[in-house]
C-alpha cells in the first residue's frame, strides 16, 4: 500500500508542496519586510501622467505622498482664509457707505445690491431663442432691402402720398441666372 501511494502523482505533488512551504513562507516574509522598508522611506513622488482615450476625454492619474497632500491642504486653507479676509473687507466697505434708516436688519445680498449705487440697473435675463429669432428677422429684412436697392437702383422717384408699403420679397421670384440676387 505504501508503494502505491508513492507512485501516485498527486501524492508526490503534495509532498513537494509540503516540503517547499517553509521556504516559500520565508520568501513571503522577506518580500513583506522589503515593502515595509520602502513605505517608511521618505520619497518625493512626481505626478504620473498617463493618457487613456475614453470618448476623446483624457484622464490624468496622480500619485501623491503624504507630505504633498498636507501641502495641498495647507494651501487650500490659506486660500480660503485669504478669500474670507477679502470678503470681510468688502462687506465692511459696503456697510460703511449705506445708512439704514429702517428697523430691519439688511441681509448681505441687500447690502451688496445697495453698494452698487443709485444708478445701478440690472439687465434682464435674455431668452436665447428670442435672440436667434430676432437675428434671423433682422437678416431677412437686410437681405430684402439689399435686393430692392439692387432692382430699383437709379430709379429715384418720389413715392406717392398714398403709397402703401409692400411686403413683397424679391428673393422669392426668379431672376436671370447671372443676377447676384440668386446668391443672397
Amino acid at each position: 500500500m505504501a508503494h502505491s501511494a508513492v507512485s501516485d502523482p498527486n501524492t508526490i505533488n503534495h509532498a513537494e508542496k509540503i516540503e517547499n512551504t517553509p521556504k516559500r513562507m520565508n520568501e513571503l516574509k522577506q518580500m513583506m519586510l522589503d515593502v515595509q522598508k520602502n513605505e517608511k522611506k521618505e520619497r518625493e513622488s512626481y505626478p504620473n501622467v498617463s493618457f487613456m482615450s475614453t470618448d476623446h476625454n483624457f484622464e490624468r492619474e496622480k500619485t501623491l505622498t503624504k507630505s504633498a497632500i498636507c501641502s495641498i491642504k495647507r494651501h487650500e486653507r490659506r486660500k480660503k482664509l485669504r478669500r474670507d479676509i477679502y470678503l470681510k473687507k468688502k462687506q465692511d466697505t459696503n456697510k460703511r457707505y449705506i445708512k439704514n434708516l429702517s428697523n430691519l436688519e439688511l441681509t448681505q445680498a441687500q447690502i451688496n445690491l445697495l453698494s452698487r449705487g443709485l444708478k445701478f440697473n440690472s439687465t434682464p435675463v435674455t431668452n436665447e431663442s428670442h435672440i436667434r429669432t430676432q437675428l434671423l428677422n433682422d437678416f431677412k429684412a437686410f437681405a430684402r432691402r439689399t435686393c430692392l436697392q439692387y432692382i430699383f437702383h437709379g430709379q429715384d422717384k418720389e413715392p406717392h402720398s398714398f403709397h402703401v408699403k409692400s411686403n413683397w420679397d424679391p428673393r422669392s421670384h426668379r431672376f436671370n441666372h447671372r443676377s447676384p440676387l440668386n446668391h443672397i
